[in-house]
């Protein structure tokens, strides 16, 4: 069900906000995720969202460092954890050590 006109889309001028947005991803996984967006109407879905947002802008305006400096795209060796008998190589291997120890500073 949508609740808002078809030009909507053009009106807001939102796939170039999108095209902006991607141009400030340092990761293909977040630029996946610019394009793969839409416009939402859901309160239930846009609030935590923002809180989001909210969350990461007040780490930057702190100067609290966030280890966010680990983009590899990693789609294939999770996929593979997936399939029984498979067998990660050395280098994949180490990419999710190192996907593990940049998600361990985080939290």
């Amino acid at each position: 069900m949508i609740f808002f006109p078809e030009n909507t889309v053009a009106q807001l001028e939102f796939n170039a906000i999108k095209s902006l947005l991607e141009s400030y991803c340092s990761s293909e996984a977040g630029k996946e995720l610019i394009r793969n967006m839409r416009i939402h109407t859901r309160k239930s879905f846009i609030e935590p969202e923002l809180d989001k947002t909210l969350e990461y802008k007040v780490l930057l305006q702190s100067g609290v460092h966030f280890p966010n400096d680990f983009h590899v795209h990693l789609t294939t060796e999770l996929r593979l954890l997936s399939v029984p008998g498979a067998v990660l190589s050395e280098s994949q291997f180490m990419l999710l050590k190192k996907l593990c120890l940049s998600t361990e500073q985080i939290f």
